[in-house]
């Protein structure tokens, strides 16, 4: 049963975000957490294990750069911290790597409590570097990108092509999801909790939240239902002008894999890639129920063609094949779960 409650601003909604992380951890207890943390070096968010809660004074999970999938370092997080409550906050498209990641590896995130967040895109990284370094700070301000979370981001051309044909980029799969879609977020932001077992002893009431009026649930769902129609027009309107030249079904997608070679970029990126080439040398080589099980596998990060030294446009080939497949009414229509790929 999905509960919302909504969270007062007061003008400064990274500052709400702050206390909601520090409320999760500390009425959990946590020992650890995943946080995207600005690098010193190149101010790069990077997924970073923090160990107290120190980090929060600067935490900003909204900055539109996405330089690495956070999923990834999850199985040797739990590995490390055996039977501890940990944390890990996530990106909508990281979010659904993390569990398809732990069908296919098989670990548990019974002892991993996630938080996700509404995701307005990203840029590519060379130009947030050229943003940061070129425009005064005031005229990049995250707190004035928010503002534009009520009708869905700006100037969404400018993000990176996973971002503008993203198909979920509302956070509601995690144990605990922050909404800010069709709000003031100067005002308010939405939190969700999913009623799973994790979260239910947190008492949001002692947490100031609020009961949340239906008009503000109902807008958040119309302007997220919004974006995704504006992406998938993006979508579709890519696919009609490449078609041509697209992979038009799983064979053809593992012809052009093997032309890869021994080329493994790709896995030092992807969690479910590396995860499926545990068993196998390269890309080369993957069997094809292996490579359909990454096709349906995928979240849609990007982070696959932001590091392809060909510039395969990735992200897009496998959206587009599962498309198909949905269209012929093919195997993935029929499917009862992703394990059915396996027989």
């Amino acid at each position: 049963m999905e509960i919302y409650w909504a969270v007062r601003t007061n003008g400064n909604p990274i500052g709400a975000v702050q206390e909601i992380v520090l409320n999760f951890w500390e009425q959990l207890n946590l020992e650890a957490m995943i946080v995207p943390i600005e690098s010193a070096i190149n101010k790069i968010p990077k997924a970073t294990v923090v160990l107290n809660t120190d980090f929060i004074k600067n935490l900003n999970p909204f900055k539109p750069v996405m330089a690495d999938n956070s999923a990834k370092l999850v199985p040797e997080f739990i590995n490390k911290f055996q039977d501890k409550k940990l944390g890990v906050i996530l990106r909508p498209c990281e979010m659904n790597t993390l569990i398809a990641s732990s069908d296919i590896g098989g670990f548990s995130l019974h002892n991993v409590f996630t938080i996700s967040f509404d995701c307005l895109g990203t840029l590519p990284v060379a130009d947030y570097l050229w943003k940061i370094e070129h425009k005064p700070a005031n005229s990049y301000c995250y707190q004035k990108f928010l503002q534009f979370s009520r009708q869905g981001g700006i100037l969404t051309y400018r993000n990176r092509p996973a971002c503008q044909i993203c198909s979920k980029p509302d956070a509601n799969r995690a144990d605990l999801n922050i909404n800010i879609f069709g709000l003031p977020v100067r005002k308010v932001l939405l939190i969700k909790n999913n009623g799973l077992d994790k979260t239910t002893h947190l008492n949001f009431k002692n947490l100031s939240y609020e009961k949340v009026e239906p008009a503000l649930v109902d807008q958040h769902r119309k302007t997220s239902s919004r974006i995704v129609e504006r992406n998938s027009s993006t979508f579709f309107r890519i696919v009609r002008a490449l078609e041509q030249i697209l992979p038009g079904n799983i064979d053809e997608l593992i012809s052009q894999f093997r032309q890869c070679g021994h080329c493994q970029t790709i896995s030092d990126i992807c969690p479910v890639c590396s995860l499926q080439l545990q068993k196998n040398e390269n890309i080369q080589d993957i069997p094809r129920h292996d490579l359909i099980r990454w096709l349906v596998s995928c979240s849609g990060c990007g982070m696959c063609e932001s590091i392809c030294p060909e510039h395969h446009s990735l992200n897009l080939i496998f959206k587009y094949i599962r498309s198909r497949m949905q269209e012929e009414n093919s195997l993935l229509n029929n499917l009862k779960s992703k394990n059915d790929f396996l027989i």
